[in-house]
């Protein structure tokens, strides 16, 4: 999934802004996110004159071909920054007219000693009348900039609000857009606005194709289910399990069945309290059939009431937990103790935790929509 970051700064009054980008940057990076600097002062841009150019016409390619957009400058008065207007202006042309349409758009701007709230608020407007989402918008001035570098609580702040944005991209979340403009008719939905159907089946009974179910999961949007519809699958699935434990009494039990069912018993007779004692037994939850060809180390860094680290490493169809810190792990999830232990208890999901801001990540955000198909929590 790629970002377009059009950024303008000057070299007499960049404030620190290029470093702030390094950081937005490096964030996005490494929650799976391919970010496309563009350096709108390097591209020079001609006034515009009514016509298109290729620099134009590359930038648009960009940003049509991205998720979201950043942009960043530096401003000196409480309007749009120059070079923001000027590229802005080219997008009023038929041919780009829709090009920021729908698009989630992340606003920061920076100034010397103030302007950076009205500034943010010209451009939000303009990019609004192209149909855009200003999804974040975030006004900074120099001591601001210097704290972020500097200050562990600033920069946490800086980086939450980098991860909201993040989640608003993978969640393609869509907003109201206010105007000062007469309300025109909606648009026609199209098919494109519709969710996808399954085409597993075309009548009951009558199986057309097979699907995995990863993609079953993300068809059904099963980590959006509301709590009537989780307490519904809950229901059914004790059933289901009563139906299968009275089809297996008695002398036809299979040995398969005999040995599922003591170590279901035995997780239940230990049922392990702590959140450290959770994690360790982590491994009784995992399913090997699911993990076939994955190598993989998740790192866990836990803090609050309880405070350890350890990593869970998986082989093939192997899986162990150990203690400590990892040389080189794939992931790292940094969490709340009290969070933790509400995942390994299987009241949400990892991926859910980490969309609603419970925990942090660094490193490979596949693995951890991973870790909720590969343990199983009862």
């Amino acid at each position: 999934m790629k970002i377009t970051l059009l950024y303008s700064l000057s070299a007499n009054l960049s404030l620190g802004l290029d470093r702030i980008i390094k950081i937005i940057t490096n964030v996005l990076a490494e929650l799976g996110l391919t970010v496309k600097e563009i350096d709108l002062q390097a591209a020079k841009p001609p006034f515009f004159d009514g016509k298109t150019n290729d620099t134009i016409n590359n930038i648009v390619k960009d940003i049509r071909d991205s998720a979201g957009v950043i942009f960043a400058s530096v401003t000196g008065l409480p309007l749009t920054p120059a070079p923001l207007s000027v590229f802005l202006e080219y997008l009023t042309l038929p041919e780009n007219a829709d090009v920021l349409r729908d698009k989630n758009c992340f606003l920061l701007i920076a100034s010397e000693s103030g302007g950076e709230r009205s500034a943010l608020e010209s451009l939000s407007r303009v990019l609004q009348d192209f149909g855009a989402f200003d999804c974040i918008k975030t006004g900074l001035q120099r001591p601001d900039i210097e704290n972020i570098e500097s200050v562990e609580s600033y920069r946490s702040i800086f980086e939450k609000i980098i991860e909201d944005y993040y989640r608003i991209i993978r969640q393609n979340r869509k907003f109201f857009i206010a105007s000062d403009k007469p309300r025109l008719l909606p648009r026609e939905v199209t098919s494109a606005d519709l969710p996808e159907h399954s085409d597993a089946s075309d009548s009951y009974g009558e199986i057309k194709s097979k699907i995995s179910l990863d993609e079953l999961a993300k068809r059904l949007n099963l980590d959006k289910l509301d709590e009537n519809q989780t307490d519904d699958i809950n229901e059914i699935s004790d059933y289901f399990s009563k139906v299968i434990s009275e089809h297996h009494q008695g002398d036809s039990m299979s040995p398969v069945f005999v040995q599922s069912l003591e170590r279901d018993l035995s997780r239940v007779s230990e049922s392990p309290s702590s959140c450290r004692q959770l994690t360790q037994s982590l491994t009784r939850h995992f399913q090997p059939q699911l993990s076939h060809n994955l190598n993989a180390v998740i790192q866990l860094q836990v803090s609050g009431d309880e405070t350890f680290s350890g990593y869970i490493a998986i082989q093939n169809t192997e899986c162990a937990y150990t203690d400590g810190a990892h040389s080189n792990p794939d992931i790292t999830v940094i969490t709340d103790a009290a969070v933790w232990r509400d995942v390994c208890l299987g009241k949400y999901s990892a991926q859910k935790a980490f969309m609603i801001g419970r925990l942090k990540v660094r490193g490979n955000f596949v693995l951890l929509t991973k870790f909720d198909h590969l343990f199983h929590f009862s």
